[in-house]
């Protein structure tokens, strides 16, 4: 195992124009799409005995799907407020309605006013603002955390059992695929078309072997609730408990305390070997890649200056940039890169990567791999 002793000391959350939209939901959208995210009669362990007890003392938030605006809790809507939801918006489901939707199409006087004291802070002015383009607006500057990535090794019951055989019975729950040999960016499906998770594990991965598609899912897309609802619960509870527990990690990581779902995001992956995600960096304040099957080789580069010339941003995206650059066709030792690293995870095994450093992640075999954040 790789243990690179390591201690995140994080800085608030980089909160920019297109981490707004990841949480906006389509007009059309029904009270489902504000549904929490709890477990279904897919889950595997709904009937196990093996559910840990501690989950008591981290009390279940009540589903919200039919809870009007005044009735969420403050942290509920503070949460959604930094997302540009307001009462009006919530109440009749329209994102048309949200205080800054769509926001860096706005001219500086058109933003509200705590969205200038935002900007403000960031050293935006009027002049700065309206001469930038969309991309520039989310553009992801600084340096990345000064800190090293570690690997933990959890045993974690519950999550371990969301594997491929379990996604390949699930036949009802749709998806849709992104592309798996992308060096610009994995943040858009490649088709409008859905397939069904049994569909894709079965026919795409274990018959065709192909590296064209992979699944990326995360907590905010709008049109995968299905799969939020079935396993949402279970992954956030389950990594949030063990690292918690964690001496290094945990209180660093603010996971200590009882459980608020509205704190976490989570994602999931699911690739035949040879899919990879190509290389960016993220501004989450705490970033954990779980293993569940299969087995990832990850490359990771500091964001320390270097990148300024070396890895230009072709794309920035939702608090992710992206270079567009190969770097997991080249040897780890042939980057001539200072504090490049080469990871390779097994099932079972998680990363910490740290703020802002540059990564690239390759399937060496099918995988199933989860991803838990802590959001601002």
């Amino acid at each position: 195992n790789v243990c690179l002793l390591w201690c995140f000391c994080f800085n608030m959350k980089f909160v920019n124009a297109a981490a707004a939209r990841l949480f906006k939901k389509s007009a059309n959208k029904s009270r489902a799409a504000k549904e929490e995210l709890e477990p279904t009669t897919n889950d595997p362990s709904s009937n196990s005995d093996e559910s840990n007890s501690s989950d008591s003392g981290d009390s279940a938030s009540t589903a919200e799907s039919d809870k009007s605006w005044n009735r969420l809790s403050e942290t509920k809507r503070t949460h959604l407020r930094r997302s540009g939801w307001n009462r009006k918006a919530w109440d009749k489901d329209d994102p048309r309605l949200m205080d800054f939707y769509n926001e860096n199409e706005y001219m500086w006087k058109q933003l509200p006013k705590h969205r200038l004291e935002y900007w403000r802070e960031r050293g935006y002015d009027a002049a700065k603002w309206n001469n930038e383009s969309d991309d520039q607006h989310d553009s992801l500057e600084g340096k990345g955390d000064p800190r090293l990535p570690v690997v933990r090794t959890v045993a974690l019951k519950k999550l371990l059992k969301l594997n491929l055989d379990y996604y390949a019975t699930l036949d009802k729950t749709m998806v849709r695929l992104r592309e798996g040999q992308s060096t610009t960016d994995t943040e858009h499906p490649v088709s409008p078309d859905y397939v069904s998770l049994a569909t894709f594990v079965n026919d795409i991965i274990r018959e065709q072997h192909s590296t064209d598609y992979y699944i990326q899912a995360e907590d905010s897309d709008p049109d995968q609730l299905d799969l939020h609802r079935t396993v949402g619960d279970i992954v956030c509870k389950e990594i949030h408990q063990a690292l918690k527990q964690d001496e290094i990690v945990g209180p660093a990581a603010g996971l200590f305390g009882p459980f608020h779902k509205e704190v976490f995001s989570w994602s999931l992956w699911i690739g035949a070997k040879g899919t990879l995600t190509p290389m960016h960096f993220d501004t989450d304040l705490f970033n954990f890649l779980y293993l569940v099957e299969g087995r990832k080789r990850v490359v990771l580069v500091p964001n320390n200056g270097f990148d300024v010339d070396n890895f230009p941003l072709v794309k920035v995206y939702s608090g992710s940039a992206w270079t567009g650059m190969d770097i997991l066709s080249v040897p780890i030792e042939q980057l001539n890169i200072e504090g490049a690293m080469e990871i390779f995870l097994e099932a079972g095994q998680g990363l910490c990567i740290p703020q802002r450093w540059w990564h690239a992640v390759e399937n060496l075999e099918d995988t199933v791999a989860y991803g838990f954040r802590v959001v601002e």
